[in-house]
């Protein structure tokens, strides 16, 4: 398939179920979807169709992204403030703390395990964090997201650079078990 872009755009409330869909197919992709010999041969562009979201995802057109979740323990030095060990005179050196890097190499070896590690492999993906914290002491997410995506990098074959994250908030109440929830997302 060439290109296909799917845009919702809900016409009024009672028709919720409706999206509006433009895709851009060629003539063999159309016969295949509408079993429908005496299409035109040629390119054909900026087709509109109506159709319910349960019609598109019938014909295999319109794929969910492939997600995968991940659970990791939360630890204080993870955020990008005190990851590196301090040298002296208080300045952090160049060298990452080894409980650091044990933590790291433990969500790269998740992430290999998990049954969706080959579809995964050499993908752009969008990162989702949120956190699950003993109180509102709390760092903010987005100072982790320089150790999650080193070691992400390593695990599907993708510079860090093309690795989104995006910070999902967090909760407290956490005192036994404070986690992060990690979600993968094929971009």
């Amino acid at each position: 398939m060439k290109a296909i872009e799917f845009k919702k755009m809900f016409l009024r409330e009672d028709y919720i179920d409706k999206v509006c869909v433009v895709a851009y197919l060629d003539d063999s992709h159309w016969q295949e979807m509408f079993n429908d010999e005496d299409v035109p041969k040629r390119v054909l562009v900026g087709f509109r169709l109506m159709a319910t979201l349960k019609d598109w995802e019938e014909s295999g057109l319109l794929k969910q992204p492939l997600s995968m979740k991940i659970t990791m323990p939360y630890n204080k030095d993870l955020s990008v403030n005190s990851y590196k060990i301090v040298g002296r005179g208080g300045r952090h050196t160049t060298a990452t703390k080894p409980h650091i890097i044990e933590w790291m190499n433990e969500l790269a070896d998740k992430i290999r395990e998990h049954e969706l590690f080959t579809e995964f492999f050499g993908t752009p993906v969008t990162v989702y964090v949120k956190g699950f914290f003993v109180d509102d002491r709390a760092p903010d997410i987005h100072n982790l997201a320089k150790v999650i995506c080193d070691a992400i990098e390593p695990a599907i074959g993708v510079n860090d650079k093309n690795i989104r994250f995006r910070d999902e908030g967090y909760e407290t109440g956490y005192i036994s078990d404070p986690h992060l929830e990690m979600e993968l997302i094929q971009i």
